[in-house]
């Protein structure tokens, strides 16, 4: 069994090769019948990767890697790409349009205020049977 390294340089990339609960890791291990053992350095953000297995397994696995990686980078927008088209201008009073056009508004002033505490501030409690 051969060592082979490979660097990972920051969270997005350790995120996108481990995958959630290490899913992404454990799944090359098996396809690629290779061990991985994983270094993170948090001061660096950034983690070493050992791969364990025929020298031909650890090159696959490497070579899976970087793919992978090049994909990921390839296929993150640019500043402009990436925003959102600005939603029209919605009604006086109104607080959310549905995809058929319905307009969702408070029925009550009570609900007007709940309204408008959740858009004036960060975080609202709701105490009762609907809260």
């Amino acid at each position: 069994m051969e060592g082979r390294k490979f660097k990972l340089k920051n969270r997005e990339e350790i995120l996108v090769i481990l995958g959630e609960r290490d899913e992404g890791l454990r799944d090359l291990e098996r396809r690629l019948k290779v061990q991985i053992f994983v270094r993170q350095h948090p001061e660096t953000e950034s983690a070493d990767l050992t791969i364990k297995g025929t020298p031909a397994a650890a090159e696959r696995t490497v070579a899976r890697i970087r793919a992978t990686l090049e994909e990921f980078y390839s296929a993150r927008l640019g500043p402009e790409e990436g925003r959102q088209p600005e939603s029209p201008e919605l009604p006086e009073g109104t607080v959310y349009k549905t995809h058929f056009g319905e307009l969702i508004r408070p029925r009550s002033d009570a609900q007007k205020k709940y309204v408008d505490a959740i858009l004036a501030r960060d975080l609202v409690f709701g105490v009762g049977p609907a809260g």
